[in-house]
């Protein structure tokens, strides 16, 4: 896996990068609408803020921690989510969605557990001649 260090892009180029092709896919989504209220745009700016400062920092993240504890904490805002949902709209899940949920923060979980523990493990220094 490659990580951030092994490149010289600075966190904010990949971050407009991000958000460039974000911008031109919701466009396309959109229809080529425009919102004519400021409400909306207000909205809009808050959110892509958000998400911005939010990219940023996971982006930060990678470069520079381990990727498999950085990707578990990344998969933990899809639990956070759900709590979100649960709390402020009410919304109930069905078990498949939990399934769904465990198959994808599991593997990495247990990859992230495997490094640990393979680090824990003491080798033998090597004998020079």
């Amino acid at each position: 896996m490659h990580t951030q260090r092994q490149f010289p892009w600075q966190p904010s180029a990949v971050v407009s990068c991000i958000s460039f092709v974000v911008l031109v896919a919701t466009t396309w989504e959109s229809g080529f609408t425009v919102p004519s209220d400021s409400s909306t745009w207000w909205k809009l700016l808050g959110v892509g803020g958000c998400a911005a400062g939010g990219q940023l920092a996971m982006t930060k993240a990678f470069a520079a921690g381990p990727p498999t504890r950085v990707a578990v904490v990344a998969l933990s805002q899809v639990v956070i989510a759900m709590l979100y949902d649960v709390v402020f709209w009410g919304r109930q899940f069905e078990p498949i969605t939990f399934v769904g949920i465990l198959l994808i923060v599991a593997p990495t979980a247990w990859n992230m557990l495997g490094d640990a523990a393979s680090k824990s493990v003491r080798r033998p220094a090597k004998k020079t001649a």
